[in-house]
């Protein structure tokens, strides 16, 4: 018997659609743990300043009636 469903295949002579699934996610996993370390950004505060801020609105003015001729 040339082909038997028991007989184990060579890695390389599996399709081409596993193997190159196998590859994206193999790639994905890498970038997932990967990206942050390169791409990491962060925010330093090195000095503190305090401004005052002050906040006016000015009150809404009552209408005048005007004259009906």
């Amino acid at each position: 018997m040339s082909s038997s469903s028991n007989e184990p295949r060579p890695f390389l002579s599996r399709d081409r659609g596993s193997i190159l699934r196998l590859v994206v996610v193999v790639l994905f996993g890498v970038a997932a743990l990967v990206g942050p370390v390169l791409a990491s950004t962060a925010s330093r505060f090195s000095d503190e300043k305090q401004i005052g801020v002050q906040l006016s609105v000015p009150g809404t003015p009552t209408p005048t009636p005007t004259p009906t001729p």
